[in-house]
């Protein structure tokens, strides 16, 4: 079975969340420029002082937004869809009540807040001011960032872009306004990063008002167990971002000690950059955690391994790309961002260059991050965090630091992409099997342990080849002792609505367009024919054409149940056969 359907389908939902990660990127980098030429630079300072605020409630939202995008992915893999909707709805409320309750602490508590992260004496007022107007619009803050999740698993990724786009203009354009016309201060630059969220979430509700979307919200029963285990999935998410932030703490004293000032001037440069490459790193490791919970949900092996080989494959175009623009033109984008001597400059450079060559390490720690969070290996996840984000990068920086001095902290992060994985070569030797992507995927050996038969195909837009595919099908069958009346009901069914998908299903060039169907058989005699397309969006269940009826009516006398859903940008049809 090939892999193409996969990969095409992959990239298309990472482009879109790459553009929406990189818009969104771009919305948040207006608001320190415009407060530093617009507002003064005791008010640039107080924006730095406040900054933890915007990372604490990101927190929370990665481990909303991956905790429920997780647990949905795997339930609707395995056809439990009312049951995921009630763990969406379940994840909005839940969202809900943390932004209220977070909302007053950061209203009333803002000073104490404030003091904490290091404001003092004239900058602790500013400071106040900022947080009050982000407080403001935690609810939005944090619920985007799960509505998004959800977007690109009902294979509505597109809104999320819309959503960035908006999110960026209103942002923009209100901060002008505060900057420029009005002239005011920190709470109404603040506020206007509320509003834009806001707007964001309006066009996203949009999207899942309509009673035709996989996630809507319906009615669930309040249980406190659920909702834990929604948040333990999505735990790390939120241990990786503490590890970086304790990572960069260490960093920084360590850079001080070493070379003063100038070196953490350097690193801010560096985490400059790191934030629109994290954007753009965000889009495969969104796709991944989305693709593998659902494979993982269907207990499709082929299709794992095809999503953690598709997804290190772009990882490494985007890191090598990235990497090698970053090395090439170090020197230019230190002066651009950078005002100072050329000592600091120079530094500024090896910094981003030593950085650029540890992109490949970076994307591939964070790929094996979201899989292991998205196939229920939250050990594997939480373990990966603390190597690569901290031990790994913190130990090395120390060591080398003292023998090799600036350059050789430079020179952690490239190791800390790379040390982990013998490390974690130990853990994952269990998993070790023929297939040399199952072991680093960790994907179980007794996954499929309940299927004695399997028959996997991919199909492209030919009708010729869906023949082709029905005879192998037939044969198939034949040496399952399937039965001749089984056998046949299933590959007229499957010649029928393969041969719709082809015909009506597929428009444009040729060669863009697949379907790979799966049928597998367990020991009780029963199985699943499975069957998805990247064609238009069309549930055959709905529609009352004679002729495209015909495949499902030939089969149903055999199946106990047919559902169809269109996730992550593909038709899916599943065929419970008894």
């Amino acid at each position: 079975m090939n892999d193409k359907l996969i990969s095409k389908s992959f990239n298309s939902m990472m482009i879109m969340m790459i553009f929406a990660g990189v818009v969104a990127m771009c919305g948040s980098v207006i608001d320190g420029v415009i407060i530093g030429n617009c507002l003064s630079a005791d008010s640039m300072t107080a924006f730095g002082y406040a900054s933890p605020v915007f990372i604490f409630l990101a927190a929370i939202g990665g481990v909303l937004s991956n905790g429920g995008k997780a647990q949905c992915a795997i339930l609707t893999g395995k056809g439990l869809y009312e049951e995921a909707r009630e763990n969406f709805s379940r994840i909005f409320l839940l969202t809900v009540i943390l932004g209220i309750g977070i909302t007053f602490l950061c209203l009333a508590a803002a000073k104490p807040v404030a003091v904490l992260f290091g404001a003092s004496g004239a900058y602790i007022p500013l400071t106040v001011e900022y947080i009050r107007g982000l407080a403001i619009g935690t609810i939005p803050i944090i619920m985007m960032q799960v509505m998004t999740g959800y977007l690109g698993l009902d294979g509505g990724e597109i809104y999320g872009f819309y959503g960035a786009v908006i999110m960026s203009a209103v942002n923009i354009f209100f901060d002008l306004m505060v900057g420029i016309v009005w002239h005011g201060g920190l709470f109404e630059m603040a506020l206007a990063t509320s509003v834009s969220y806001l707007a964001a979430l309006l066009v996203q509700f949009l999207y899942f008002r309509r009673k035709n979307r996989l996630f809507r919200f319906v009615r669930f029963k309040l249980q406190p167990e659920k909702s834990l285990s929604l948040i333990m999935a999505g735990l790390p998410s939120a241990v990786s971002r503490i590890c970086c932030c304790s990572a960069a703490v260490i960093l920084n004293h360590l850079l001080t000690s070493c070379a003063g000032e100038m070196a953490v001037s350097a690193c801010s440069v560096r985490n400059t950059i790191g934030n629109f490459v994290d954007a753009i790193f965000m889009g495969v490791v969104g796709t991944i955690s989305i693709f593998s919970g659902m494979f993982y949900g269907e207990r499709n092996k082929n299709a794992l391994r095809s999503t953690f080989r598709t997804a290190c494959k772009y990882a490494m175009f985007l890191a090598v790309g990235c990497g090698g623009v970053i090395f090439l033109f170090a020197p230019m984008l230190a002066n651009g961002i950078l005002k100072a001597d050329q000592t600091t400059l120079s530094a500024t450079a090896a910094c981003l260059r030593f950085y650029a060559i540890s992109l490949p390490g970076e994307i591939f720690s964070q790929i094996l991050l979201y899989h292991y969070l998205a196939t229920e290996k939250s050990g594997l996840s939480n373990l990966i965090c603390v190597l690569h984000n901290l031990v790994l990068v913190v130990v090395p920086a120390w060591i080398l630091g003292m023998t090799a001095g600036l350059n050789g902290i430079w020179f952690s992060w490239f190791l800390s992409g790379i040390l982990p994985l013998p490390v974690m070569y130990l853990f994952l030797k269990k998993y070790k099997s023929k297939n040399k992507w199952d072991m680093w995927a960790a994907t179980d050996p007794d996954l499929e342990k309940e299927i004695i038969g399997s028959y996997e195909v991919s199909v492209s837009d030919d009708m010729d080849m869906v023949m082709e595919t029905t005879r192998q099908l037939r044969e198939f069958c034949n040496a399952h002792q399937l039965g001749m009346g089984k056998s046949f009901r299933i590959c007229l069914a499957v010649e029928e609505i393969a041969g719709n998908i082809v015909e009506h299903g597929f428009t444009g060039k040729k060669g863009k367009h697949f379907i790979d169907l799966r049928l597998t058989l367990e020991k009780d005699g029963s199985g699943c024919l499975s069957l998805r397309d990247n064609g238009v969006k069309f549930n055959p269940l709905e529609y009352r054409n004679k002729d495209t009826q015909y495949g499902l009516v030939i089969i149903r006398g055999i199946s106990e149940k047919i559902d169809y859903h269109y996730v992550a940008s593909m038709n899916c049809l599943n065929v419970m056969i008894r």
